[in-house]
């Protein structure tokens, strides 16, 4: 295999680490998730990602963002530039889709 992709599915691994332990810590971690979404997005704008990576780095980027509350999602669709703000829309709406509360199932820019 291609020590690149050696190398990236390694850092993989502990990204998703690191997210299950934000993840345990919600109450600690909470307003540093929308940060950590804001890299992995830009991650996601600037390089080209193998399957694989994308597929545990999504998982990964979903538990960030439930530790995320409405404030902070509508901040981050506010803040981000055109190109991520549409990678990020994308993946929530994916999160929502597939969320087990409620009240997370709703799309991009409505309110509760």
């Amino acid at each position: 295999m291609d020590s690149r992709f050696m190398l990236n599915l390694t850092k993989n691994v502990f990204f998703f680490r690191l997210c299950e332990h934000v993840r345990r810590l919600k109450e600690d971690f909470a307003r540093v998730a929308p940060y950590l979404i804001v890299d992995v997005v830009e991650f996601f704008y600037l390089q080209t990602v193998y399957i694989p990576v994308k597929a545990n780095v999504l998982i990964a980027l979903k538990k960030l963002i439930d530790l995320c509350d409405k404030h902070s999602i509508e901040m981050l669709m506010g803040i981000l530039p055109t190109g991520r703000r549409e990678i990020f829309g994308n993946v929530v709406l994916e999160v929502r889709k597939h969320s087990k509360n409620p009240k997370k199932n709703l799309a991009v820019g409505q309110s509760i």
